[in-house]
């Protein structure tokens, strides 16, 4: 009785084994073809490195074309892109991550600051894919209204916080900035002929956190006529080691 059993009970086992086979050589998974937008690795005045992915490509599908959607202040569709950035044309059938350097210039003026992008792909039957958006706000300043004379320099700073600052804002008060004057291209906190600076507080906070431009007014005096000077971008960082712009050279007029 106990062999009969034992025996049944191999044979049950057996059948269950065969059935389970059976289903699982059947069973398919299906993939379905996605691309995503990735966080922007490298974003500045000039120019934002996208980052995008096709997650995944079915078998069923042919990936014809991807690249990126931009937009000013609204989600960019397929349809009503401000910008259409095609990074490649062909016959993708794996996945693969891919990126562009676009330039801020060519899509903004220099009062716009907040960029929408948008991976997109293309299948052979025309269907486009799209990912999630992702949002840029960059910080950036500018010189306006500048006075030059044989003695004196004037100008405005006009400053753009961009979404980085809102991550530690409160970390950055009492940080200091300014622009340098100097003799050398190399101009540096230790050989400034001159300086103006300024310390992060309550106006800087608040252009950070509404987005919008803070104007501080600059002057130098002093100067000789006819000479060489370069000016200077500078801020301190919480270490207290300093970040320098670049230089930028200037003549004063000949009296």
């Amino acid at each position: 009785m106990c062999k009969k059993r034992i025996h049944r009970l191999l044979f049950l086992q057996l059948c269950l084994a065969s059935v389970f086979l059976h289903f699982a050589c059947n069973l398919s998974f299906e993939r379905v073809s996605k691309v995503a937008t990735l966080p922007t690795l490298r974003a500045t005045p000039r120019e934002i490195e996208l980052r995008g992915a096709l997650v995944d490509v079915s078998p069923a599908d042919t990936i014809v074309e991807y690249g990126f959607l931009l937009a000013i202040d609204k989600d960019p569709t397929a349809f009503e892109p401000d910008t259409v950035l095609k990074v490649a044309q062909g016959a993708f059938t794996e996945p693969r991550v891919f990126s562009e350097r676009f330039p801020v210039a060519a899509l903004i003026g220099v009062k716009e600051k907040a960029i929408i992008a948008r991976a997109y792909a293309v299948k052979s039957s025309g269907e486009i894919l799209l990912g999630g958006v992702e949002r840029y706000v960059l910080s950036f300043g500018f010189v306006n209204n500048v006075n030059l004379t044989p003695t004196s320099l004037s100008f405005d700073i006009v400053l753009f916080f961009g979404d980085s600052c809102k991550a530690n804002v409160l970390e950055l008060v009492g940080s200091p900035y300014g622009v340098l004057l100097g003799s050398r291209r190399e101009v540096t906190l230790l050989n400034a002929l001159d300086k103006r600076e300024f310390v992060i507080g309550d106006d800087e906070l608040l252009a950070c956190l509404s987005a919008s431009a803070l104007v501080k007014q600059v002057s130098f005096n002093n100067l000789k006529p006819g000479t060489l000077y370069f000016l200077r971008f500078y801020r301190v960082g919480l270490s207290g080691v300093p970040h320098y712009g670049e230089p930028h050279p200037l003549v004063t007029p000949k009296q």
